[in-house]
């Protein structure tokens, strides 16, 4: 079994928590087993806090890697870097062992000696210099296996075969992110929250979402696991935001399976600033009583809260440096201000709200419903566009037996959908007078009238079926299609053209509910994300399958793999 170069080494240090033993100590016993059976020796440097150390344990003792390790290393464990409650549990001089052998701040470190203590490689063996720390990734992976090529001579090609292998079949693409939080002189902050944002696509626009977050422990450390690949922007949140300490964002690209470790986010006071003004309602009023709502655009995280008073007045404190969208909500108005605050205060914000516009019209059917299912039914105004931070809801309305239905309420740029459709069923138009406003905005803002519209559901669609492959042909077994129109002037929100379906155990795939038109279909092992964002189906427009929908038809077709 692989094991640390442990047993009578250890030297009590109290009768109820023996001490570590001495780094010197372990490398003593471990260079003596080596050059009496000819081996070199895998020093590993990890602290159980940390998750890629975790992996590359997990690694060593898997039941098909160990006999290879032991056959060609003798492995010294040992622990640096541990929490401060638990810091009799770092081998003392390890650290030295550490800083010596190359290790920068990161973890999982390693390094190869010969029989003699003498240095032959470390983890240090990316083609830019830096870490391999847990080798998860086709690059780290590579670089693993030449080092193991150059420290163990004798290991067969097969055995690198097996742990080519468990590497890359152990590998589900998800990284982490970890390291410190300290303050302006390098002292480590405890209980601090560090967030990870990233851009997502989500109703229509690119906007900042918390992805994973952590608090700091004892020794202002952070880890935060199963990121998918992708850029993140890393931002420190005080637990008191009144004091206002904040932090820069730190931009970080995670590549698959990437563990990135050895970050250290700085934690610096900034000036905090009030935020005032007044609102007026739709009639030139003072609202009395209005939700003020102000939202940080960049930190949606960053939200304040306040009720409009005598006059309409309003008052939000301490507010850090940033952009922020202000909204005032009262009943059926709504009013809305962009801000920047830059550390002095903000004063005289005015903000008049305006009542929300009704829209009316009547549904027809293009094929057989049954009351039940036309009970179901419901018509909404989808918002499109919306400022940064916005919070305009999505009214909606039940189809009356008559086909009539009435949205109240409705503020801002709107396009009008239908939701809970029985199987079968699209949209197909909406209309105005013989207007087209099936993909077209309605402008609430003016005095055009917005009634009588023509809203058109159909049962006449079409079907896209059929099998998913990988590149060498074999059927995938799970995964996800994308279908898309040919014509990218149909894939903006909230598209009619742009769908997605699951890939069975067999590689099949079923797309139903279609409308007619050209379209492109693309396989991907994992459901990517912001899959259905107008930049991600252009990238996937020169691998995608095309074929053609018609009403009522069932089409058949196979697709290839485009992704990993």
């Amino acid at each position: 079994m692989v094991i640390g170069v442990l047993a009578a080494l250890l030297v009590t240090a109290q009768a109820s928590r023996p001490a570590a033993p001495s780094a010197d100590l372990l490398l003593a016993a471990a260079i003596k087993r080596a050059a009496t059976e000819h081996k070199a020796i895998l020093a590993d440097f990890n602290a159980p806090w940390c998750g890629p150390c975790r992996r590359l344990l997990a690694f060593l003792h898997a039941p098909d890697i160990e006999p290879i390790i032991e056959r060609h290393y003798v492995v010294l464990l040992l622990t640096v870097f541990e929490d401060k409650d638990k810091a009799y549990l770092n081998n003392p001089g390890a650290e030295m062992l550490y800083t010596k052998f190359g290790g920068a701040s990161s973890l999982p470190f390693f390094a190869v000696l010969d029989s003699g203590g003498v240095e032959l490689g470390s983890s240090n063996a990316m083609p830019d210099g830096s870490d391999i720390g847990y080798p998860g990734n086709n690059a780290s992976i590579h670089a693993f296996v030449s080092l193991v090529e150059k420290t163990a001579p004798r290991m067969t090609a097969s055995e690198r075969a097996t742990i080519v292998e468990y590497l890359t079949t152990h590998s589900n693409g998800l990284g982490s992110i970890g390291g410190r939080v300290v303050d302006g002189s390098g002292q480590p902050l405890t209980g601090v929250k560090v967030v990870a944002m990233e851009r997502t696509y989500s109703f229509g626009q690119w906007t900042p979402l918390a992805a994973a977050r952590a608090v700091t422990n004892d020794s202002g450390r952070f880890v935060m696991e199963d990121l998918a690949a992708g850029e993140y922007r890393l931002r420190v949140l005080d637990s008191a935001p009144a004091t206002g300490n904040v932090a820069k964002a730190t931009p970080l690209t995670l590549v698959r399976n990437q563990e990135a470790t050895g970050i250290d986010l700085l934690l610096s006071r900034a000036p905090v600033a009030r935020v005032s003004g007044s609102v007026l309602d739709a009639g030139g009023l003072p609202l009395v009583g209005g939700s003020v709502v102000l939202t940080n655009v960049e930190w949606p995280d960053d939200v304040y809260r306040v009720t409009t008073g005598a006059g309409g007045v309003f008052e939000l404190r301490t507010v850090p440096p940033g952009s922020y969208a202000l909204w005032v909500r009262a009943a059926a108005e709504l009013g809305s201000a962009s801000i920047v605050v830059q550390g002095s205060d903000v004063s005289g914000v005015r903000v008049a709200t305006q009542k929300g516009r009704r829209i009316t019209g009547a549904v027809r059917f293009d094929g057989p419903m049954t009351a039940a299912d036309r009970a179901a039914i419901r018509i909404s105004a989808v918002a499109i566009d919306p400022p940064p931070g916005a919070t305009p809801g999505i009214p909606d309305s039940v189809v009356r037996a008559d086909g009539v239905f009435d949205l109240a309420g409705v503020f801002g740029s709107r396009i009008i959908r239908a939701q809970n459709l029985p199987q079968g069923w699209m949209l197909k138009s909406v209309s105005q007078k013989g207007r087209d406003l099936t993909d077209r905005a309605i402008d609430t803002s003016g005095d055009a009238a917005l009634d009588d519209l023509d809203v058109v559901l159909t049962s006449r669609t079409g079907q896209v079926t059929g099998t998913a492959l990988d590149a060498a042909g074999r059927p995938l077994r799970g995964g996800a299609v994308i279908l898309f129109a040919a014509d990218a002037s149909r894939w903006i929100y909230p598209s009619r053209f742009v769908q997605m379906a699951p890939i069975d155990a067999g590689g099949g795939f079923s797309v139903r509910t279609l409308l007619p038109g050209n379209y492109l279909v693309a396989a991907a092992v994992a459901s990517p994300a912001n899959w259905d964002a107008p930049e991600s189906l252009d990238r996937l427009r020169s691998a995608a399958t095309p074929t053609t929908v018609v009403d009522g038809e069932r089409r058949q077709i196979v697709v290839r793999m485009i992704s990993r």
